[in-house]
Parts: C-alpha cells; sequence; structure tokens
C-alpha cells in the first residue's frame, strides 16, 4: 500500500485493544500498522479503536456511524491527494497530473523513442508500423516495418529497430525512412544504445543477450535468463539493466572494456501479485538521478538505485503496460505503451538519452 499510488478510496477501520494475540500475528498490532499505512500513503481513512477483544460488540454499536462516514458527500468525488513534499509520489507526479491518452486505434503499441527534439516514436509490430508524434499530432513514419518492435534513437540521430519479422536490426534515416541493417540473422525484442553507438539487445527465444560494436559483428554477452525483455543503461552508461519478465527480478552488470557484462545479479526486486511471482517486467527507462521505471503488469514501477521499489504507478487502464519513455522538449514527460494505446503524464524526473550520459546523484535512503 505504501508504494502504490493513492486509489479513490475512503476507508474506515475499527478494532479493540484487546483483539486477537496468536501464532499469526496481532490484530491490534497488525490495524495500527494498515492505519499508519494509509496515512503515509494519502489515503481519506478514519481509525476507531475500542477496548472489546475478538468480537462484533464494538464493531456493531458504532456500524450506523461508520456508513454515514463512508457515505459522505455522495455527489463529491473522493480525491486522495499526496501533500507536496509530504510523500513519495510528491517527489515523482508533477501537481495532480493523470495519464492522459495520446494515440489510440493500434493493434499493440510498442518500442517508444525520443528523438533529440523531444519527440516521440512508438511502434505497433502486430501492424508492422511505426508512428511519430511531432507537435501533439501523431502521424505514420513507416509501414512494412518487419514487425518491428523495440526501437531507440542513437547519438548519430537515427532511429534503430529490432526488425524481429526480418531478423535483423536497423537504423532508419528519419529524413528518407530509408533502413540500414545494423546487424542480420538475429532474434530481438528490445534495445539500448550509448554514447559510442554500441548496442545491446535481447533475444528472449533464446534467453540471451547480444553485444554488437559499430562495425563488428555480434557477440554473445549472456545466457540463462527465462525470458530475458527490457534493457536499459545506467545514466552514466557503465551498468546495464536486463529484465526479467518470469521472475521478480531486473538484473544489472557492469559493462566491462569489450562490451562484455560482469558481475550480474538480480539486484531490482519488482513487486509482483499474489497469482504469480512473474513480473511481466518489460520496457524500462531511467532517470537523472538513476531511477529505474519498468513497466510491469502491476502498474509503472520506480526503483530507486539500492534495488529498492519506491513508487508504483496505477496503470492506464487494464493489462499490462510493455513500455515507456521520458519524451517532451524537457524530457519531463513519461509515455507508456499500453495494448492498443499511448497513455503520457507529467512527472518531476527528467529522463536521459543515450548521446548525453550523466553520472547520478549518491544513493540515499
Amino acid at each position: 500500500m505504501r508504494k502504490y499510488e493513492p486509489k479513490p478510496l475512503r476507508v474506515f477501520l475499527q478494532d479493540g485493544r484487546n483483539d486477537n494475540n496468536i501464532y499469526a500475528g496481532s490484530w491490534w498490532v497488525a490495524n495500527q500498522d494498515m492505519a499508519s499505512a494509509f496515512e503515509w500513503a494519502g489515503y481519506e481513512y478514519t481509525f476507531v479503536v475500542g477496548e472489546e477483544k475478538h468480537n462484533a460488540i464494538h464493531g456493531s454499536a458504532i456500524l450506523p456511524d461508520a456508513m454515514r462516514w463512508l457515505w459522505k458527500d455522495p455527489a463529491k468525488p473522493i480525491s486522495n491527494r499526496v501533500r507536496p513534499g509530504d510523500r513519495q509520489f510528491s517527489r515523482m507526479i508533477a501537481g495532480d497530473s493523470k495519464w492522459e491518452l495520446v494515440s489510440e486505434g493500434h493493434q499493440f503499441t510498442e518500442g517508444p523513442a525520443v528523438d533529440r527534439e523531444g519527440n516521440l516514436y512508438f511502434s505497433d509490430p502486430r501492424a508492422s508500423k511505426i508512428w511519430r508524434m511531432i507537435d501533439g499530432k501523431v502521424s505514420l513514419f513507416k509501414e512494412d516495418t518487419g514487425n518491428a518492435n523495440g526501437l531507440m534513437f542513437g547519438p548519430d540521430g537515427k532511429l534503430y529497430a529490432c526488425e524481429n519479422g526480418r531478423r535483423r536490426i536497423v537504423a532508419y534515416d528519419v529524413k528518407t525512412g530509408v533502413a540500414t541493417p545494423v546487424v542480420t540473422d538475429v532474434t530481438s525484442n528490445d534495445l539500448v544504445i550509448n554514447a559510442k553507438g554500441e548496442i545491446w539487445f535481447t533475444d528472449p527465444t533464446a534467453k540471451k543477450v547480444w553485444y554488437v560494436r559499430p562495425g563488428s559483428e555480434k557477440k554473445l554477452v549472456h545466457e540463462g535468463f527465462e525470458f530475458p525483455n527490457g534493457i536499459m543503461l545506467s545514466p552514466d552508461q557503465t551498468l546495464l539493466t536486463v529484465a526479467d519478465s518470469r521472475s521478480k527480478w531486473v538484473w544489472s552488470f557492469q559493462i566491462g572494456p569489450d562490451g562484455g557484462l560482469l558481475n550480474g545479479q538480480p539486484f531490482y526486486r519488482l513487486e509482483t501479485n499474489d497469482q504469480s511471482s512473474a513480473s511481466s517486467a518489460d520496457g524500462m527507462t531511467m532517470d537523472t538521478e538513476g531511477y529505474l521505471w519498468v513497466t510491469t503488469n502491476t502498474g509503472l514501477q520506480i526503483c530507486d538505485q539500492p534495488g529498492r521499489v519506491t513508487a508504483i504507478l496505477n496503470k492506464p487502464q487494464p493489462g499490462s503496460l510493455s513500455n515507456v519513455v521520458f519524451a517532451g522538449k524537457e524530457l519531463d514527460t513519461v509515455y507508456v505503451t499500453a495494448g492498443d494505446k499511448v497513455f503520457r503524464r507529467k512527472v518531476n524526473r527528467k529522463g536521459l538519452t543515450p548521446w548525453s550520459p550523466v553520472k547520478p546523484p549518491k544513493p540515499g535512503l
């Protein structure tokens, strides 16, 4: 509850100081913890305490009061606002910003990428199309893209795309739309590029991660994931993170001088639902403070530098999110792909670009 974005709920809690204290724990202590979590998360709640044991005497007596409190101002929507500077979400979200619909009517949106001007590009691999949004207007950039999925702009200004349908990665000239093969005979899902133009990409089918230096052949740098999916660099481009969708982990690696991956470990522990240990982690992005933003089946999870989930933004619609990027002229708006749509939301963080690595601040609590 402390990590999730508050939902529009009003909560009434009641307990007695002499409630059960058994092998499973203390009801009284647990309800105090619950009340503390509601307070911290910013919910509208009340906690009425009595002296009864584990029975319905006190609860029955105050039930009319509870119902009146829960249904007060029925015509007025419930708004759980986070007080500025007082909660985790106020450090992430700009004011009362909500998800806004950007584009819809696609088959399956993926691969959001941002160019030097802050313009958004995204793919629809099932329709084999790439779209772009300039000055708020969405238009078709390219069709017949070989089921292009993951996208990212490189330091050369070209749009790199995982054309899995043609088993290659290409670089698009955004002025002409001409695609130049970069690496062929590969299965790829998502990719990341650094300031030198070096590429790392995931191959979920073979459970591998590959590396390509400009002008060189691909090189295997890791294998053994259940389902390697999203991939991202740290702000200073010294670490590589890889999401394993069929687990609750995002792995972190040091990058060697030859592009190889060293000292890998499951580092970011994602939150999952009770039905599965798989997070369905997909596309990821980083902000300038070194926080990792991960699309999952429970929402947009935000992890701090030590690897902890500190906040989870609600999904704009049911279903899993597939990818995320910071875009806009100031790189202060997150765009997510979700099903057949694209959404955006103003935030209090700024994103990164491959051509401008930065040194993040020291990790904190």
